[in-house]
């Protein structure tokens, strides 16, 4: 049978693989990669084969060449970077470094009154769609390269976005109740007035389940950056053996980072501005780097299409 196009035929191969026909579809797959190779759909193509071939290779998940790699990324791709997020991320920027001096909140109370707290709350959340639209972005051209975005100029809200900050509500909720369990573990601690060094050392042991959980659940934001439809259990399972490894790519060097950069002295506003942005960056591009090594384990179903940003 000829098809026309490689959307009938990569949809030819997931009809194949449906009904249970394993040579025909790993056949028409290795047609899509042949003869459409730059193509989205040649991509997934070959996933879907080592998924289907059941080739799922043991992902060591080296910590420190992914930590190198993507302390260069943002340096590599900066020029574009800065074209597509440069724009949305002036305000925040801005609002950042007035806020080193003066604090938003009084500002807002003393030039409008009691209206400013309102008006204040109004802002901050209208800053949340440059800042979801960056990293999506920034998801998009870590994984799938510059030419996922080559043709955008201003970005615009999607569906894809809004999945976005739900998955990023739903894992924050998540985790603010599995800390709660970890407050409440501690809570006797305190009350009986326990040693801090005693206090401490426990807290650690409670709150390190709970980033262990939170590095492997992160898996389902850049998938759906680059238009998956991911769920928790394809994140547990992509990160199965990985786990720790994924707790100090994803929670424990960014604290690092975080750290470091709150100890430089305010004596630059916008060299500060700048520092934060690259570490944000980084820890992006940590996230995008773990997604790519263990995407080949997912068994989720891909949307082959780019939509518009």
């Amino acid at each position: 049978m000829t098809y026309d196009s490689v959307s009938s035929l990569f949809d030819a191969a997931k009809l194949a693989e449906k009904e249970g026909n394993v040579d025909e579809a790993i056949a028409l797959y290795s047609e899509v990669i042949e003869k459409y190779p730059d193509s989205l759909e040649a991509g997934v193509a070959k996933l879907d084969i080592d998924r289907i071939k059941g080739a799922e290779t043991r992902v060591t998940l080296e910590v420190l060449p992914i930590f190198r790699e993507a302390i260069n990324l943002p340096i590599k791709h900066m020029v574009m970077l800065t074209r597509i997020t440069g724009p949305l991320l002036l305000v925040p920027v801005l609002l950042f470094i007035f806020a080193t001096y003066w604090s938003p909140i009084e500002a807002s109370v003393e030039i409008f009154g009691g209206a400013g707290v309102l008006l204040y709350v109004v802002a901050s959340l209208l800053l949340i769609v440059p800042s979801v639209l960056s990293i999506v972005a920034g998801h998009r051209i870590f994984i799938l390269g510059e030419e996922s975005m080559a043709q955008h100029g201003i970005l615009w809200w999607s569906s894809r976005e809004t999945r976005f900050v739900g998955w990023c509500i739903a894992v924050a909720l998540l985790i603010g109740l599995l800390n709660a369990l970890a407050v409440a573990i501690l809570a006797p601690l305190v009350i009986i007035q326990a040693p801090p060094t005693v206090v401490g050392l426990l807290g650690w042991l409670v709150f390190l389940p709970v980033g262990y959980v939170l590095a492997r659940w992160s898996l389902v934001l850049p998938a759906t950056a680059v238009d998956e439809r991911p769920s928790l259990d394809w994140a547990w399972h992509a990160s199965r053996g990985v786990g720790l490894r994924l707790l100090v790519l994803i929670v424990f060097l960014p604290f690092v980072m975080d750290l470091a950069v709150e100890l430089i002295p305010e004596v630059n506003t916008i060299a500060l501005t700048i520092a934060w942005l690259y570490v944000a960056a980084v820890e992006i591009a940590l996230l995008s780097l773990s997604y790519r090594e263990l995407a080949p384990r997912r068994s989720m179903q891909p949307t082959p299409t780019v939509g518009a940003v």
